[in-house]
Parts: structure tokens; C-alpha cells; sequence
């Protein structure tokens, strides 16, 4: 009986060993490299189910995933996906062509004439992000979406009582006590505050015509631009170079051309190189950037200015051009964030 018992045991761990074997092995074949030559024999042997493409960043390479009716799942690299899928319509195969996740794109500010001027879509794209609400008769008042409570940082609610006009925290009358304070102001008392604010940093200017010869003669930046811009290309140009080094690398590993231990020493030196270049181009196009966002001539704010030496009434013009967000405190101060620095800065 304990014989029977033991042999019984000893089948059981057989079988078992077996199934893990059988498993592990199916594992390797999944996850082995597979090769284009492998992928030809799959479709000649009508064993494909699927395939889908994943570009790289480093456009043409990706990767094809290519699923077959054993349900199995392989990956071959490929250096050009767009003759992948030329070659999967040839053959009659269901392909998906995913898109480059946006993380790994390649953007490059200031190389293309605009449709817009860059002031024009900057504003555009303001007035689209601000949480404007207009009045009953339609009216945008002028610290529609840029009025804050400098406690919760929320928007504040415009309200009118006994023929007086003031701004509460929205916050505490929406959600009460627990989520912030209960303060108020006055429309009269916070305008004149903004509008004396603005009126001080017109004083500070000094010499307004002074000032805007030299905004006139400052150097123009197109050439400048146009400069980084071709800097990018032939950094870009140098960057596909060595994504073919490298493809060529891979295949020469597939074929036997390369050992493991020399594809692995090229590999670190392309990546190297890779890297350093993709700084490179960033570099350049945050420069393209700042470029950008100071040419074109003056700044808007000194067409403001030079029209008035002191405003006399609180615009929605006014405000919107020259105040990013105004913030009022349970102790009624206001802090006022207005969209420049230093007016002197931009003219060097």
C-alpha cells in the first residue's frame, strides 16, 4: 500500500516537472528574438493573426508586434516601418499603426512663417484659459477671470445689494466655513486700488519716447532664429545618421556579421551620442522659444502706456492686457501680479 502510495507521488512530481518544462518553453519562445526570416515562414505558413506597428520617436524604426493563432505574441525591430506596412498590404494583413506617444515627440517652436502672430495666439490662448462669466446684459466685467481669493485661490462672485456692488469669496458661500473665509470688497474700493496700482508702475517708466527709441532700434531676431533653427537641423540630420548606425548594428547581430559583446559596446556609444544630441536640439528650441515670445517689436504693454500718462477708469483692455491675477486676502489687502517685469528688459 505505502509502495503504491509512493509511486502514485512519483508520477504526480513527473508530471508536474513535465507541464513546467512544456511552459518554460513556451515562455522562451515567446520572449526569443525573432527575426524577420522567422516572420516570412509565419505568413507562409498562414500563422498570423495580426500585426501592429509602434514607431519609435526616432522615426522610421519601431517595433512590429505580431500576434499568431496560437495566441503567442512576437516582436521584431525593424528599422523602417513604413516598408513594414507597405510589405503587410502586400500580404493581405490586418495591420494597426499606433501613434508615437506624444511624450517622445520632437517639437520645434519658430522654424515655420505662423498664420498668427505669436502676441495674437498668446492672447487668444489667455482669454481661452481664464473663467470668464458675463454679467446678465452679457457684459464682461474688468476682472472677469482674473479676480482670486487670495485664500483658496477660487475665482470671487460679483454681487450687488442695496445699489452697492461688491466681491465675496464663491468658495465660502458655495461650500461654507470649512473651506474658506468669509471677507468681502467693494467694487469702488478694489478698482481704485487696481487702477493705482497700474498708475504707479506708468510713473516708474520715465522717459516714455525715450524709451521707445530704443524698442524701436533694438536688434531684430529673425536672423538669430533662423540660425538656431538650421543648428536643429543639422543636429537633426546627425541624430538620423546615427539611428541608421545603429540599425545597421542590430542587423549585422541578427545575421551573425557581430558578436553580442561588440553590438553591445557600439550600442553604448550611439546611445551616448543620441542623448547628447536630443539635449542639443532641446536646448536650441528653448532658445527659438525665448526668441519668439520677444520679438515682433515692442511690447504690447507700451502701446497702453504711451497713450495716457495716467488712466482715469479701470477697462476690461486695460486689465486684461496688463494684470495676470489680482488676489484679495480676508484682511481686504490685494495683491496685484501684473503681466511684466522690468519695462527696461526687453529693449537690450
Amino acid at each position: 500500500m505505502k509502495k503504491n502510495r509512493s509511486g502514485m507521488g512519483l508520477i504526480f512530481l513527473i508530471l508536474i516537472m513535465l507541464l513546467l518544462i512544456v511552459w518554460i518553453g513556451s515562455l522562451r519562445n515567446q520572449n526569443s528574438n525573432y527575426t524577420w526570416m522567422e516572420f516570412e515562414q509565419d505568413y507562409e505558413q498562414n500563422a498570423i493573426q495580426e500585426v501592429e506597428i509602434q514607431p519609435n520617436k526616432e522615426v522610421p524604426t519601431g517595433a512590429v508586434k505580431v500576434t499568431l493563432n496560437n495566441g503567442y505574441t512576437r516582436t521584431l525591430y525593424v528599422s523602417d516601418v513604413t516598408k513594414v506596412e507597405q510589405t503587410m498590404q502586400e500580404w493581405g494583413i490586418t495591420t494597426i499603426l499606433r501613434d508615437v506617444p506624444k511624450e517622445n515627440w520632437f517639437v520645434v517652436e519658430g522654424t515655420h512663417q505662423p498664420v498668427i502672430d505669436t502676441d495674437t495666439f498668446q492672447k487668444a490662448q489667455r482669454i481661452l484659459s481664464l473663467n470668464m462669466r458675463a454679467g446678465a446684459k452679457g457684459n464682461v466685467y474688468p476682472l472677469g477671470g482674473i479676480l482670486k481669493c487670495g485664500e483658496c485661490k477660487k475665482a470671487m462672485a460679483r454681487k450687488s445689494a442695496r445699489g452697492k456692488v461688491y466681491y465675496g469669496c464663491r468658495t465660502y458661500r458655495e461650500k461654507g466655513k470649512r473651506f474658506c473665509k468669509s471677507h468681502s470688497i467693494g467694487e469702488g474700493v478694489l478698482f481704485n486700488a487696481v487702477l493705482e496700482a497700474i498708475n504707479l508702475q506708468v510713473s516708474r517708466i520715465g522717459d516714455m519716447q525715450a524709451l521707445l527709441q530704443r524698442v524701436h532700434h533694438a536688434p531684430k531676431r529673425l536672423e538669430y532664429t533662423e540660425s538656431l533653427a538650421s543648428k536643429i537641423k543639422l543636429s537633426q540630420k546627425e541624430l538620423d545618421s546615427e539611428v541608421k548606425v545603429f540599425d545597421k548594428t542590430y542587423y549585422d547581430l541578427v545575421h551573425g556579421n557581430i558578436s553580442q559583446e561588440q553590438f553591445k559596446r557600439i550600442r553604448a556609444i550611439c546611445e551616448k551620442r543620441q542623448n547628447e544630441l536630443h539635449g542639443i536640439i532641446k536646448a536650441l528650441s528653448e532658445e527659438i522659444k525665448k526668441a519668439a515670445q520677444t520679438a515682433g517689436g515692442r511690447p504690447a504693454y507700451l502701446d497702453i502706456f504711451q497713450n495716457s500718462k495716467r488712466f482715469e477708469e479701470l477697462t476690461r483692455n486695460l486689465s486684461f492686457n496688463l494684470i495676470e491675477s489680482v488676489y484679495v486676502y480676508s484682511d481686504r489687502s490685494v495683491e496685484i501680479n501684473f503681466r511684466f517685469t522690468d519695462p527696461h528688459t526687453t529693449c537690450s
